[in-house]
């Protein structure tokens, strides 16, 4: 009987007592992926893909997606290979680009896990964002005392 109530008393001293705290870790990717672009002059720009991996990865696949209206001028758009703990792999290509229009690149990351699955990760990079449609801003809206909106406009 003693020996219940000294259960009894430590788990509620311990429940209430003493928090217990508990943290997720959030786990890394195997790679980790960086795009980059750089304007080599008006019409030509370089763009790298890099992937580091985070752990010892066997089947790693990486590609670039040019959209329409980019020219591939040098370079390769895929690699496939091993990737070991903490070596980088680098993709530099150079495309023409007329700079009146905006492009999307996106690179792909794709990684053959040990127990058959994959692990895709993606990275979009947008070229010449100064060419996206300049639609006018909305203008702002006011609430009044009762709850009605306005939207108000001021001219130049």
């Amino acid at each position: 009987m003693f020996k219940n109530k000294v259960l009894l008393f430590l788990s509620v001293l311990f429940s209430i007592g003493l928090p217990i705290t508990v943290q997720a870790m959030k786990p890394r990717p195997p790679l980790q992926l960086a795009l980059s672009a750089v304007d080599l002059s008006e019409d030509k720009t370089q763009i790298t893909l890099s992937a580091t991996a985070n752990t010892g990865n066997e089947g790693v696949e990486l590609s670039l997606e040019l959209p329409l209206g980019l020219l591939l001028l040098e370079g390769e758009r895929t690699w496939a290979g091993p990737l070991n703990l903490g070596d980088t792999h680098t993709l530099v290509l150079i495309v023409q680009n007329d700079g009146t229009r905006t492009y999307t690149i996106l690179a792909e990351a794709k990684v053959r896990l040990p127990n058959a699955g994959h692990f895709i990760q993606e990275r979009p990079l947008v070229l010449n964002p100064s060419a996206l449609d300049r639609s006018p801003l909305a203008p702002p809206i006011r609430q009044r005392s009762g709850g009605d909106s306005i939207l108000e406009f001021r001219g130049n």
